[in-house]
């Protein structure tokens, strides 16, 4: 069987339990991390737990089986793999400890909802986009249409109280008093001016939403991301304003290769748990700066901060202290998958009680 030991090899027989069975269902190889006194022996006589019958065992198959009680090596997961090797033709069973099959199940779990969370993302940036354009449109007009008004009624006034002066005053008086025209003047002017400001502000989040919702930026390019940044702050700022206050200590970032709208995504995600971290009356400040060969962003809040017990777990898929409803455990891991794409970092300094502070490092052009 050296020749097979040289087939086996290829199948980390170093690493994971193997055994190697011929059509007979007799073990003809066995690694090192099982007993030698299984070689040559029925598979029936030495596991006859496993929850197959040997003739089963001739068919390849890519399931996970299991789990099964293994000497010296304990609770197990197994793999069957066909072989054929000049005139053998058997199965190959590759042994995986149980606890290591629930940690890359667990990955695979992180890794498809990663995949579904990217989706959702992809689909609401293209609904957005959408939704965006089909709101600027009218918006547009109408604020334009506000502004035609209020120079109209400027003039409308004017007229007014130029008809005044050459009528018969007693009776204009009379009029005016009756409208309460003085009132109407202050008034409309203030209702004006109050409407073209609420719609210049819905054009702005508008414009915001416009500039991180790009779902064709799937691959890495030269980007300011300056704009995105501000546009982040735009957006998390109206849902903060009750709460914390905002602070911008931004410097002027050179152009750097990536992929916009996945910084962006970092960047709010940071932004949305600082707010979290805050009950009441909190400090929001967002710094950036470069050097000659990276740039960082920094978000710092004075909200609760991270228990020492927790801040290394933090980036572990599905950990979450929020409550129930209120997070996935999912952003942080998101954030520190897509820093890790691109050949980035993330530092964390907390302080329970006083605050925590996030800065992401990014390459000006990648490796």
């Amino acid at each position: 069987m050296q020749t097979m030991d040289v087939v086996l090899s290829t199948v980390l027989t170093q690493i994971y339990p193997t055994l190697l069975i011929d059509p007979q269902g007799v073990i003809r190889f066995v690694s090192a991390q099982l007993p030698a006194a299984f070689l040559d022996k029925q598979l029936t006589d030495v596991l006859p737990q496993l929850p197959m019958p040997p003739q089963e065992l001739q068919q390849s198959s890519n399931r996970l089986w299991g789990p099964v009680l293994l000497p010296s090596a304990g609770s197990c997961y197994y793999r069957q793999i066909a072989v054929q090797h000049g005139s053998f033709n058997g199965v190959c069973l590759v042994f995986q400890p149980a606890d290591a099959t629930l940690e890359l199940q667990q990955q695979l779990q992180h890794l498809q909802n990663l995949l579904y969370h990217s989706e959702k993302m992809a689909v609401l940036g293209q609904l957005t986009t959408s939704i965006t354009h089909e709101i600027n449109n009218p918006i547009a007009y109408v604020y334009s249409n506000m502004q035609t008004l209020t120079d109209y009624s400027t003039d409308l006034i004017k007229m007014i109280e130029a008809l005044a002066e050459v009528a018969n005053s007693a009776e204009v008086q009379a009029i005016q008093a009756e409208f309460d025209f003085d009132y109407l003047k202050s008034d409309l002017q203030s209702l004006l001016q109050e409407s073209g400001f609420g719609l210049s502000q819905v054009l702005t989040q508008i414009a915001a939403l416009k500039d991180l919702s790009h779902s064709d930026e799937l691959h890495f390019q030269l980007a300011d991301i300056q704009t995105g940044i501000q546009s982040c702050i735009l957006i998390v700022q109206n849902n903060l304003k009750y709460k914390a206050r905002l602070q911008q200590e931004l410097t002027q970032l050179p152009q750097i290769e990536c992929i916009p709208s996945q910084i962006f995504q970092v960047v709010l995600n940071l932004l949305v748990n600082a707010g979290h971290a805050i009950s009441d009356n909190g400090l929001i400040v967002v710094r950036s700066g470069s050097d000659a060969s990276q740039i960082w962003i920094e978000v710092e809040d004075n909200g609760a901060g991270i228990a020492p017990e927790h801040l290394e777990k933090i980036f572990d898929p599905f950990f979450t202290t929020k409550e129930v409803g209120k997070g996935t455990g999912l952003g942080l891991a998101l954030c520190q998958n897509i820093i890790a794409r691109h050949h980035g970092r993330i530092e964390v300094n907390s302080t329970p009680g006083c605050g925590s502070s996030f800065k992401i490092w990014l390459p000006r052009q990648q490796p």
